[in-house]
């Protein structure tokens, strides 16, 4: 088989199917529509919540709630637009006649736009933090965590950028260059992210059980705020 007639090779252990290659693209359209939906909702309640309901100002956190929001919707957006350009196969069952540059450019949107959403999801939650205690040392900790957080990310995304030389050889299959792959960069990404969700779950257990309340519902909060976080 002339192996030119494809994007790439297949891996070792893996079989090329050349008649109606299997594609995940189907499951794309409803579960980013209704994931989607759902964090829409969520976000909505929240602002309304906090505007018309308490009748108090957005407060940081309310607005990098937001700003995650647009990016999740951007992410979203560029996923559908994934599926037209081949979403859901294995680039090696991709006929070269059929691929476009567009598709890893477009990818590189894809895991742009996910990890700033994730990211100032995350921050939301901390900037949350600073509103249920004064003491320093919980404070010093969520400070320092939006530090790593933010750090991590853009070293992250500076990474997968310029994660070859000349850069176009990332998503242009024309263009020979050097390239370091992806794997140990998400890997590292998602390890740091499991940390920190590790540490932001179990944040708030110090501050809530301080407060003058029964410890059921000490208990109830806790629960409530990990949840949230989940």
């Amino acid at each position: 088989m002339d192996e030119t007639l494809y994007v790439m090779p297949p891996p070792r252990g893996q079989v090329r199917t050349t008649v109606n290659p299997p594609s995940t693209a189907g499951g794309v359209l409803p579960v980013g529509i209704a994931t989607t939906a759902i964090a829409f909702v969520a976000v909505a309640l929240r602002v309304f919540t906090r505007t018309y309901v308490m009748g108090c100002r957005l407060g940081n956190d309310d607005y990098l709630a937001l700003f995650a929001m647009a990016t999740g919707l951007s992410y979203c957006g560029l996923v559908f637009r994934l599926v037209p350009l081949g979403a859901g196969k294995h680039m090696w069952d991709v006929l070269a006649m059929d691929y476009s540059p567009a598709f890893l450019l477009t990818t590189l949107g894809v895991t742009i736009a996910h990890s700033t959403s994730v990211t100032f999801s995350k921050l939301s939650i901390l900037a949350f933090y600073l509103r249920l205690s004064l003491e320093k040392h919980f404070r010093w900790t969520v400070f320092g965590l939006i530090a790593i957080v933010t750090v991590y990310t853009v070293a992250y995304q500076f990474v997968i950028i310029f994660q070859c030389q000349p850069i176009q050889a990332g998503w242009d299959t024309s263009v020979k260059g050097k390239c370091i792959g992806k794997l140990v960069p998400m890997m590292t990404l998602s390890a740091a992210h499991i940390v920190t969700d590790i540490i932001v779950l179990l944040m708030p257990v110090k501050a809530v059980w301080a407060l003058q309340m029964a410890r059921r519902q000490k208990v109830s909060i806790i629960l409530l705020f990990a949840t949230g976080i989940l």
